[in-house]
């Protein structure tokens, strides 16, 4: 139970990271050559980063147990962290500050979820059964809206 729960904190942890860090160089660097240049660094960093951390997952799995690999990210979470308060800047304030939208969030996620659901279903269940068919077409209505 500890391990899941663990790794379903990293997850949420990297759901949020992703949409945060592209939202900080989309407005911290300039458009053109100067964002491009950032953008490309995120993802050859990302996709190398993904790329490394299986591989050295699995030799410190090896070298000295599973649950190494929670620690190992500590080191590097406080290192960037630090690096990150030095080098992004601070918000502007702005006269109009626009909320969290939670009934687009929920729409959106919704959509996702049943259109991943039908999708995994339909293959078991049949394309024309009514729960494929109502995943998906509830699906398409939450993500339009």
């Amino acid at each position: 139970g500890m391990l899941v729960a663990a790794r379903a904190v990293q997850g949420i942890g990297g759901a949020f990271l992703a949409p945060a860090t592209l939202a900080l160089l989309t407005t911290t660097f300039e458009e053109g050559k100067e964002r491009n240049r950032a953008l490309g660094i995120w993802g050859a960093t990302g996709s190398s980063g993904m790329v490394v951390g299986s591989l050295l997952g699995g030799v410190l799995t090896e070298a000295v147990g599973w649950a190494a690999t929670f620690y190992a990210n500590i080191p590097l979470v406080i290192g960037v962290a630090l690096l990150g308060l030095r080098a992004i800047p601070a918000d502007v304030p702005t006269e109009r500050r626009q909320g969290f939208d939670v009934l687009g969030g929920l729409t959106g996620t919704g959509g996702a979820l049943l259109l991943v659901f039908g999708l995994v279903q339909g293959p078991e269940s049949g394309w024309v059964s009514p729960t494929t068919v109502i995943s998906l077409v509830t699906a398409v209505a939450l993500i339009i809206a």
